[in-house]
C-alpha cells in the first residue's frame, strides 16, 4: 500500500502535465465500463411479458438474476453517500 502510494505521489509530481489526460482516459474508461456493464445486465436477463406487471400485485421483477435490481437500487446508495436526498 505505501509503494503504490509513492508511486502515485511521484507520477502526480513528475508527470503532472498529462494528469488531465491520464484523468479523463480514465472517466472515459469507467463510463465504458458502466454501459458494458449494463448492456451485459440487460443482454442476460429474463424479462416477464406484459401480463406480469398488469395483472399480478407481487414484485415486479422476474428474473433469475437481480443485475438490473442491483443497478437500481445502487442509484439510491449513491445518492445516500452524495448528500442528495
Amino acid at each position: 500500500m505505501v509503494g503504490l502510494l509513492l508511486f502515485s505521489c511521484m507520477g502526480a509530481i513528475l508527470w503532472k502535465r498529462s494528469l488531465r489526460m491520464v484523468a479523463i482516459l480514465v472517466a472515459v474508461f469507467h463510463f465504458l465500463a458502466l454501459i458494458a456493464c449494463i448492456a451485459t445486465g440487460l443482454a442476460t436477463e429474463h424479462f416477464a411479458d406484459n401480463s406480469f406487471v398488469w395483472e399480478n400485485d407481487q414484485s415486479l421483477y422476474a428474473g433469475k438474476s437481480p443485475s438490473i435490481s442491483f443497478c437500481v437500487g445502487f442509484l439510491t446508495i449513491a445518492f445516500a453517500f452524495a448528500g442528495k436526498q
